[in-house]
């Protein structure tokens, strides 16, 4: 039987062979083992020091797929895609960056988005190719289950 003591121990071993999962030493992202809702995921990478991320210029957005790219999580079927950090769930139609609490004024999103269909008030980074979703931005339900991209420094 383990002691109370023993478990903060057993954290920061489990929290270094997460960190160790990250495909690059030298990244700012952070992409979870396992998919999450947009809740959750803000949760995880709390725990982590780190924050969903701000895809907020072309440059953020091309090394946040770099790194998708680079993992070996499974991105098929339907839930292929990372939670960011913005949503509108403030005032619908008015998307901010939460860790940072900017208003979106620049990600890539996919032509027709964001869409506001149901329930659709959080961000995730989209890759989808049936309907030609290639690592662009997409307004989906909070509840989904996607894995959480985090970025060390949100600076903006």
């Amino acid at each position: 039987v383990m002691s109370r003591a023993s478990h903060p121990v057993l954290k920061v071993a489990l929290l270094l062979v997460v960190l160790q999962q990250s495909s690059s030493c030298n990244s700012r992202y952070h992409i979870s083992l396992m998919r999450l809702n947009w809740f959750e995921s803000i949760e995880y990478c709390s725990r982590l020091g780190m924050r969903l991320s701000v895809l907020n210029t072309l440059e953020k957005h091309t090394e946040a797929v770099r790194e998708a790219q680079a993992t070996v999580r499974d991105f098929s079927g339907f839930h292929n895609g990372l939670w960011i950090g913005g949503s509108d769930l403030g005032k619908k139609g008015s998307f901010v960056w939460l860790p940072t609490g900017t208003k979106v004024t620049w990600t890539k999103w996919k032509f027709g988005e964001p869409s506001g269909g149901a329930n659709e008030r959080c961000m995730n980074l989209y890759n989808w190719h049936e309907e030609e979703f290639y690592w662009m931005t997409n307004d989906a339900n909070c509840e989904l289950r996607f894995y959480a991209l985090c970025q060390h420094d949100y600076k903006v």
